[in-house]
């Protein structure tokens, strides 16, 4: 008996996974049997030929037709397994789509791990317990200054407009969920529950009500479903020495019914920026482009260029941005900016019980949790960040020791 819708879901997700594994293996050995006995057939034409009997020119023809048919199914599929962007333009399995097979390949695969006493572990679980240990360590929560937040957050002066804010606390509809759906990118790998977006969207009309009452469950309760809490951590290899795990890209694999609801919230959160903020930031924000802060880089540079004025231009990069959000700091911006307490706690459920497993080569670690950071993958993370950068931007243009460049 379960307890509860959520339990329940969880349930029916495993059963759905397990069938379906089991659905494919048949349908691999099926394939597999036909391959093999339109060769067997083929064979035996051969045999009777080469014995002195008559060739069967048309039945050899149509069972060759047969097999490369299977063969070029195969094909195709290995292509969309492997994401390539080449099948838009009809690419067949060439040297040189291999070649960037295994180029992308080449960066998921990691051929040892450094310690932090120095040496370097090559086998696959000692490879996935450093990495582990590592992540672990990386993802707890840091402690801050809270009365240095108080001073940035006196900043900030922009509130939500309350017609907005009760838009936003609404209850969540199936055409809402739906459209996030059909947004959502195909061809991703799943998380752990092994369902894609694909899965959903052909099977829609049966799961749509189902995983609306779920996700209603869980803005309700305050309690995401156990696999939803729980993402996958995989890593890409930026540059640099690849045995220090500094230099590898984490990224979160996620269920999509938890995109799902993230993403729905991620629409709502949208049409709330361009209110609360400010112009310099356009990552996001509807209504405006990342473009536009380069063209003004560009016209600042003409500009003083053209009139023989001074300028220096500091580019700075956050390491590892997303991973060090302190999310106590975010929930207080969001409150100061003026969002709802509802919408708060929607957005800190997605978070509740959040934890993780690395993945190496393919073998999964421990789940530990994740106490800090916004998740790589996630459809809400680049929003959150984008507010969560809002107090020190208001600081810097209220300081009057930054007096900048204005031009027209």
């Amino acid at each position: 008996m379960c307890e509860g819708v959520l339990e329940w879901w969880d349930l029916v997700k495993v059963r759905m996974r397990a069938f379906i594994i089991g659905y494919c293996k048949r349908r691999k050995r099926e394939e597999r049997r036909e391959v093999d006995h339109i060769q067997r057939l083929l064979e035996l034409e051969y045999e009777a030929g080469n014995l002195g009997g008559s060739f069967d020119w048309e039945r050899s023809t149509a069972l060759k037709a047969q097999l490369r048919e299977l063969q070029e199914r195969k094909a195709r599929a290995f292509l969309e397994r492997a994401h390539s962007g080449f099948l838009e333009h009809n690419e067949t399995c060439s040297a040189m789509f291999f070649k960037s097979v295994r180029g992308r390949q080449s960066r998921k695969v990691m051929h040892g791990v450094r310690e932090e006493n120095g040496s370097i572990v090559r086998k696959p679980e000692e490879m996935v317990r450093v990495t582990t240990d590592h992540y672990r360590g990386f993802f707890k929560e840091r402690e801050i200054d809270v009365e240095q937040g108080d001073v940035f957050l006196e900043h900030l002066s922009r509130r939500l407009p309350e017609d907005i804010r009760e838009v936003m606390e609404a209850q969540i509809s199936l055409e809402e969920v739906e459209s996030a759906l059909r947004r959502m990118g195909k061809g991703k790998v799943p998380g752990m529950d092994g369902l894609p977006a694909e899965f959903y969207l052909k099977f829609w009309g049966i799961l749509g009500p189902v995983v609306l009452e779920v996700l209603k469950a869980i803005l309700e309760t305050g309690v995401p479903g156990g696999s939803m809490a729980v993402g996958v951590l995989s890593l890409l290899y930026k540059k640099g020495e690849a045995t220090d795990l500094g230099n590898w890209r984490p990224l979160t694999m996620l269920c999509v019914d938890y995109k799902l609801l993230a993403k729905v919230l991620a629409d709502r959160l949208r049409t709330a920026l361009p209110y609360v903020v400010h112009e310099d930031q356009t990552c996001g924000v509807e209504g405006r482009s990342i473009r536009w802060n380069l063209q003004l880089i560009r016209d600042s540079i003409a500009w003083v260029e053209d009139r023989g004025m001074p300028l220096m231009v500091a580019a700075l990069d956050q390491a590892k941005a997303f991973d060090r959000v302190n999310r106590s700091f975010l929930f207080r911006v969001l409150g100061r900016l003026g969002f709802g307490e509802k919408f708060i706690g929607w957005i800190r459920t997605l978070y509740v019980g959040a934890g993780c497993r690395v993945s190496v080569n393919g073998h999964l670690g421990d789940v530990f949790d994740l106490s800090s950071g916004v998740r790589q993958g996630c459809p809400l993370s680049a929003l959150l960040f984008v507010l969560y950068m809002e107090p020190l931007g208001a600081a810097i243009r209220a300081d009057t020791g930054v007096e900048g460049l204005l031009i027209p």
